[in-house]
């Protein structure tokens, strides 16, 4: 299976992926994304992709199982010191 989770942060300026400001107690879908990364990452299953749409997201993300990670402009890869894999 190879499902699409949505991040959104509490904006929707230059959004490129979802129409809604994310929550966690959403769905993960475009139009419900959750809001964190680590959230989406807990609940996304091997294979997935999560697609991370603009926006602040202070807290170290650990991805911890193969996943595919979108941002906005993912066609310019960036590493962040506080992103790490396990």
């Amino acid at each position: 299976m190879n499902a699409q989770i949505y991040v959104n942060d509490n904006s929707t300026v230059s959004d490129v992926f979802t129409t809604a400001v994310g929550n966690d107690a959403d769905a993960g879908t475009a139009a419900a994304p959750y809001a964190t990364i680590n959230f989406a990452i807990s609940q996304a299953i091997g294979g997935e992709t999560i697609y991370i749409d603009n926006g602040s997201y202070k807290r170290r993300v650990i991805v911890d199982k193969s996943l595919t990670l979108r941002g906005r402009r993912s066609d310019r890869p960036r590493r962040n010191r506080s992103c790490r894999n396990r």
